[in-house]
């Protein structure tokens, strides 16, 4: 075999490593997006960008790391956060079991309502029955 065939070889092999990553990133692409409209989440404008931030974690560990960082957050902005960084789930109702591992979890997380009578959720380090404010 000559250098010019092994090089040619080697930018044909590279091309379809290369088609190969593209193709498994679409296929992600279209597993996420059919959790999402599974839980009754189908994308729409203004949708949050998809992230492997939560491929590792639970809904509890998960939710911890969004509420530090963003302080108070309703379960639906909870769900959507986790389904967007990636968290994997075979619920067909992801908020429900969002709001249900969160209100299992009262030393971890409290509640209060908010004008718009939905749940507020921020993480507290207290122990302890379900909190209300």
């Amino acid at each position: 075999m000559t250098d010019g065939m092994a090089n040619e070889i080697e930018r044909a092999e590279a091309a379809i490593v290369e088609a190969i990553r593209v193709r498994e990133l679409e296929l992600d692409n279209l597993k996420q997006a059919l959790i999402r409209v599974q839980s009754g989440l189908a994308a729409k404008p203004g949708a949050l960008a998809h992230t492997s931030e939560f491929a590792a974690c639970g809904i509890t560990a998960g939710t911890e790391r969004l509420l530090a960082e963003h302080g108070e957050l309703r379960t639906r902005e909870i769900a959507d956060r986790l389904l967007a960084g990636g968290i994997q789930t075979r619920s067909k109702h992801f908020v429900a079991t969002v709001h249900a591992t969160l209100r299992n979890a009262p030393r971890r997380f409290r509640y209060r309502h908010a004008n718009d009578r939905q749940l507020l959720w921020s993480s507290t380090g207290e122990t302890g029955s379900h909190r209300r404010e």
